[in-house]
Order: structure tokens, then sequence, then C-alpha cells
């Protein structure tokens, strides 16, 4: 089941919000990096198989990544993201 995330830090910020204002995806600064956080991992993978979500995951990368050629790491289950 998907789950709001709570933001509890001012370096963070939403990017999946639902019609009553709960946050399912969020992004911030951690430490001298990044991170994109989902409440499940379907936001991203199920609908990237259908390309509904490339856009968010391509201008993630881009904003997370420190040189144009970034390496990224992907649990390997889901294999659709992959």
């Amino acid at each position: 089941a998907p789950s709001p995330l709570v933001l509890s830090s001012p370096r963070s910020f939403p990017v999946l919000i639902d019609e009553s204002k709960r946050v399912f995806g969020a992004a911030g600064l951690v430490g001298a990096g990044k991170v994109l956080a989902v409440g499940h991992e379907n936001y991203i993978a199920a609908t990237v198989a259908n390309g509904d979500n490339n856009r968010l995951v391509t201008n993630a990368i881009g904003w997370m990544a420190k040189t144009e050629t970034p390496v990224i790491g992907v649990e390997a289950s889901l294999t659709s993201l992959r």
C-alpha cells in the first residue's frame, strides 16, 4: 500500500502530491548528496514501464547527477525501472 511521506527537513520538498495534498514523493539534500524518495516503488517503477513518469525520473537523475554520465543504482527486483 502507498505510504504518504512526512517532510521533516527544511532541505526537502514535495514532488508527488495527491488531490488531498498528501505527499507521496519528495526530494531533498542529504549531506553533500541528493535523494528522491517515494511512498511506494510503483510510483516510479510501474509507471516508467508505461512511459508515464519517464520525465520525472529523467529530471530527478539530472538533478541528482554530478556528472554527464552518472552511475545509477537500481534495486534488482525493479526490472521495469532498470
